[in-house]
């Protein structure tokens, strides 16, 4: 099958690229604003060829027609977007430019006759958890804009396939993403810095950051720390190989939550990467802060019964594999 992946040399999308080379022609498309082209080497190196790359933006809804019909494209992999990293103030704006780049992409598709379509979306959509572990059929109600505008696509998603019954769409609600691809080789290219805890306690451990913040919950029944759900990256990109045949005999909107389905503190986090990689992780306790919900746990029953698929690697391979990234940045 032929796929494109929008937001191609981003963190989730590249590694989402080796998953899918094995079986799929996977076609690359990012305007490069927060990756570089060390990426595609750096695929290039694990896949033994380079990866089929073409510059563009989502926005530029032409453009993007003209590639699926010209590269014969039948399943589209949407996960370009601006990440919350933006400065103060200009959060929301971002947010509205995601939103509207999934409009041209769908603008794209209707035009190029292609209605397969995964959505890469977020457990942010939920909120403030109401019940753990949260299932699909949890109350949305976002508490920050990358949550709202996630939820404004969906919504969007869900409309367009109820307009449309042709439309196959499914929206992967990733919980904690961490972790890098076990050759070491795929390192994250990434112009804005990582919001990843995992990533964060490595740095620290490899000495590019003096210290962790780790920020205090009023509501968490455990240490007082913030509760999570972390999956590997490469899990999650399994879980894209995983939807193909589901897309193909299933038509609508399905919104699936993508996560481990274990409940991680960041305390408990911490412990589990000193014990996995012999590192001493100095701690600056912080305050709560308003717009953090306190646990965030998947339910996974859904993508286990529709997809076949479960979270396989542990809390300590994340660890590894993101100690791996740290130390091999650092001794370059």
């Amino acid at each position: 099958m032929n796929i494109l992946i929008t937001g191609g040399t981003g963190y989730i999308s590249s590694h989402i690229a080796v998953a899918l080379s094995e079986h799929h022609q996977v076609f690359l498309y990012d305007n490069l604003t927060n990756s570089t082209r060390q990426v595609l080497d750096q695929l290039a190196a694990i896949l033994g060829k380079p990866p089929l790359f073409f510059e563009g933006d989502v926005c530029d809804a032409d453009a993007l027609a003209r590639l699926i019909i010209d590269e014969k494209i039948e399943l589209v992999l949407h996960l370009a977007g601006v990440k919350p990293h933006a400065a103060h103030g200009h959060e929301q704006t971002g947010q509205q430019a995601n939103i509207l780049a999934s409009s041209s992409l769908l603008e794209a598709m209707k035009r190029s006759g292609v209605r397969r379509l995964v959505y890469s979306s977020s457990a942010a959509v939920y909120g403030h958890a109401q019940y753990i572990p949260i299932d699909e059929m949890h109350p949305t109600k976002p508490v920050n804009d990358y949550g709202m505008s996630k939820l404004a696509v969906e919504n969007m998603l869900s409309q367009l396939a109820s307009q449309d019954p042709q439309w196959s769409i499914v929206a992967f609600r990733y919980f904690n993403v961490a972790g890098v691809h076990e050759s070491g080789l795929l390192r994250p290219g990434l112009m804005t810095p990582s919001r990843n805890l995992v990533a964060q306690i490595a740095e620290v451990a490899a000495g590019e950051l003096a210290y962790l913040d780790v920020f205090e919950s009023q509501h968490s029944a455990s240490d007082g720390t913030l509760i999570r759900d972390y999956v590997h990256v490469m899990d999650i990109a399994d879980a894209h190989l995983s939807v193909i045949d589901y897309l193909q005999h299933h038509h609508g909107f399905m919104p699936i939550n993508i996560g481990s389905g274990h409940a991680r503190s960041a305390q408990s986090l911490i412990e589990v990467f000193e014990n996995s990689v012999g590192k001493n992780i100095p701690v600056r306790m912080q305050p709560a802060q308003g717009g953090d919900v306190s646990a965030s746990v998947a339910s996974t029953a859904r993508a286990e019964t529709l997809l076949g698929w479960k979270a396989r690697r542990r809390l300590e391979d994340i660890c590894r594999s993101e100690w791996l990234n740290a130390s091999s940045r650092r001794n370059q």
